[in-house]
């Protein structure tokens, strides 16, 4: 099974935080860079196994086949302001609703500071009583439910 994540691939801890029964899978993003490569099975070797580049130029074979429809499970963070964007969270979470395969659930929320919508005095320092507060955005975990 396949937990698969887009734009969020280098904010996830590590697969080593994952049961043996998952797999860390990736979708296409804006990211348009190398993404890591798996560890082979039985560990590593001195030559690198797999398509690599000294360039950083995205490998397509990094992501998922079948796209969305081939996770078990999606991570995703969600901001408001990302709805604006065509190349956002949201053209992943559109094709899971149009998933033909199984329906998704949003198992779990956690909140997610966002750094780039709250300035530097209100991410360092917590006034209870401040007007501004931080911008938040949402952690997701979503399962999915074969019919």
């Amino acid at each position: 099974m396949h937990v698969c994540v887009g734009g969020e691939w280098y904010r996830f801890p590590s697969s080593f935080f994952l049961p043996d029964s998952l797999q860390l899978s990736y979708l296409p993003s804006s990211f348009k860079g190398q993404l890591p490569q798996p560890f082979p099975p039985g560990g590593v070797s001195v030559d690198p196994t797999g398509p690599f580049n000294n360039k950083n130029r995205e490998e397509e074979s990094r992501y998922i086949s079948g796209g969305v429809n081939s996770c078990a499970f999606l991570i995703a963070l969600v901001f408001d302001y990302d709805r604006k964007s065509s190349d956002s969270v949201y053209s992943i979470l559109d094709e899971m609703k149009a998933d033909a395969t199984g329906t998704w659930k949003n198992i779990e929320n956690r909140p997610f500071l966002n750094a780039e919508g709250t300035s530097v005095l209100v991410r360092s320092l917590y006034l209870p009583f401040a007007s501004q507060t931080p911008a938040m955005g949402q952690y997701q975990l979503f399962a999915k439910t074969i019919f």
